[in-house]
């Protein structure tokens, strides 16, 4: 149409033609463009909804982990999550001190008061050792029925014994009073990793000087 209009010189003609390619190139860039565009936020879009989906996954991962390796009653984890991070541990070379620990007289207390009672008396110690312990950095196991292990990291057997010393006290102050009619207390006992001894071996030990200390206090 530009070509043919009447009266244009060659000169109009050819920057006619040339005006008109430019804006057929521009209108094919526009709608490549723009067409592209369409496809990244469609991607993004799909990124999205498949990243959430991930975290759903995520977090059912973590609640079925939370359901097998857990302990109801004191929020640790249980004996079998317990040895499989022991092994851990050891396996990278981790500095830490391995405390095994034993709620004093529970048999008296649910035989005296009740099966409630002593699950107050586990659930409540529970409590305080989570306030003693820094738990970020430590991981707290209920590895039997008044049974507790602790994997201190970096902690020495001198720190930990502290740490031990402050549970106890914290408990006294709960002792014989209206809510708690009996003494609560516990007995324990501390192994730093020699970076040599396996998994059983450090548990006996630590529950050999576990009963050492508790025949002490008796």
């Amino acid at each position: 149409m530009v070509y043919y209009t009447v009266e244009n010189t060659l000169i109009l003609k050819l920057y006619g033609i040339k005006s008109s390619i430019m804006v057929l190139i521009g209108n094919y860039i526009t709608e490549k463009y723009s067409f592209r565009i369409t496809q990244i936020k469609g991607y993004d879009i799909k990124n999205q909804l498949d990243y959430l989906e991930s975290l759903k996954i995520e977090d059912e991962i973590k609640r079925l982990s939370d359901t097998v390796y857990k302990d109801l009653l004191t929020g640790f984890y249980n004996r079998p999550f317990a040895n499989k991070k022991l092994s851990e541990w050891r396996f990278n070379n981790y500095e830490f001190t391995l405390c095994f620990a034993d709620l004093n007289n529970l048999k008296i207390v649910n035989d005296k008061f009740g099966h409630q009672f002593g699950d107050k008396y586990i659930s409540t110690t529970a409590q305080i050792i989570k306030k003693c312990i820094n738990i970020e950095q430590s991981l707290l196991f209920r590895y039997g029925g008044d049974e507790f292990l602790f994997l201190l990291y970096k902690i020495t057997t001198s720190q930990a014994e502290q740490i031990m010393i402050d549970i106890n006290h914290e408990l006294s102050k709960l002792s014989n009073t209206e809510d708690y009619p009996y003494t609560l207390s516990i007995s324990y006992g501390l192994v730093e990793w020699d970076g040599i001894s396996d998994t059983e071996t450090l548990i006996a030990k630590a529950d050999s000087l576990m009963y050492e200390n508790k025949l002490k206090n008796k």
